[in-house]
């Protein structure tokens, strides 16, 4: 299921929620700037028990109030970049933490070290406010190019509405970057890589197994 709502009206994304008589196993929220709305995408599981469904659904909207006013709803304001969030939840209607991030998806289309470097300085100025919420990326391309990055954002911080000029942020990830592309591979890789304090660390290629 996949219905349109508009930014602010957090009835909208309340009623998609409770008009099913089934769990909801994930929830998909994305905003678009485009069009200055959100989507929402619901897997449902088994059919309620009516003796928990009230329960279930208080807990669930409580959690879903609570992300949109601490995170979704300020980032949407900022304008900066469409983004999405994946949430899993458990049968009390409670969100399962582990490994909960905004995720900001960045295409690159670039065929030589300059204008990619050139693309990556223009994406990443705009992502200067959130430095201090960015929590790793992962790095995706084939054939001796960068494809895309996916910036993960912590969800338990309101950092980015300080919306400071972290310029130092900015120069640190492009040298990164630079430093990186001299050693892209021809097979295809998809390489994580922590953030700290809005510094990255070094990029390697990794194999998927690998742990940070």
């Amino acid at each position: 299921m996949r219905s349109d709502i508009n930014t602010a009206d957090l009835e909208s994304i309340l009623s998609v929620i409770e008009d099913d008589n089934r769990y909801i196993r994930k929830l998909n929220l994305e905003y678009r700037i485009k069009d200055n709305k959100f989507y929402i995408g619901c897997v449902y599981g088994d059919t309620f028990n009516t003796l928990i469904k009230k329960n279930y659904l208080e807990a669930l909207s409580k959690e879903v109030i609570n992300m949109y006013e601490r995170c979704l709803f300020p980032l949407s304001i900022l304008k900066i970049h469409d983004f999405t969030i994946n949430i899993e939840i458990n049968d009390r209607g409670g969100f399962i933490q582990e490994e909960q991030y905004v995720e900001i998806i960045i295409p690159v289309e670039a065929f030589d070290k300059l204008s990619t470097l050139s693309q990556l300085y223009s994406k990443f100025k705009k992502l200067l406010p959130l430095y201090p919420i960015i929590n790793s990326i992962e790095v995706q391309g084939e054939k001796k190019r960068l494809n895309q990055i996916r910036i993960h954002l912590y969800t338990n911080e309101k950092s980015y509405l300080k919306n400071e000029n972290k310029t130092d942020f900015l120069g640190q990830w492009v040298a990164s970057f630079n430093n990186f592309l001299d050693y892209i591979p021809e097979a295809p890789f998809n390489t994580k890589v922590k953030v700290q304090n809005g510094m990255l660390n070094p990029i390697q290629l990794i194999n998927e197994e690998e742990k940070w």
